[in-house]
């Protein structure tokens, strides 16, 4: 395990003092797989798209996690970019 909690496959440590806050990747995943899941196109059609194996996609909507370059294809595909997030700062 690395110093952020996760492992060399993404996944968090379960001893690790950040893997319980510390999980961006996680929250990426969930939006492209409510997304893909919300696209009327079928598996295939997605596949043909991103220029992919269906098997990509089939795994992915069972809890498998995707390369990054795949990940930003399925974004293209589906219309999607990554924004940073606005955030108010505080009072001192």
């Amino acid at each position: 395990s690395d110093p952020f909690g996760v492992s060399h496959y993404g996944k968090s440590a379960p001893n690790d003092c950040h893997s319980t806050r510390w999980k961006p990747r996680n929250m990426i995943e969930e939006q492209l797989r409510q997304a893909l899941a919300a696209d009327p196109r079928t598996i295939y059609e997605i596949a043909k798209a991103t220029a992919t194996e269906p098997d990509i996609w089939y795994r992915f909507q069972a809890g498998k996690s995707i390369r990054l370059d795949t990940a930003a294809k399925l974004a293209s595909a589906l219309g999607l970019e990554l924004k940073p997030i606005k955030r108010t700062r505080k009072k001192p």
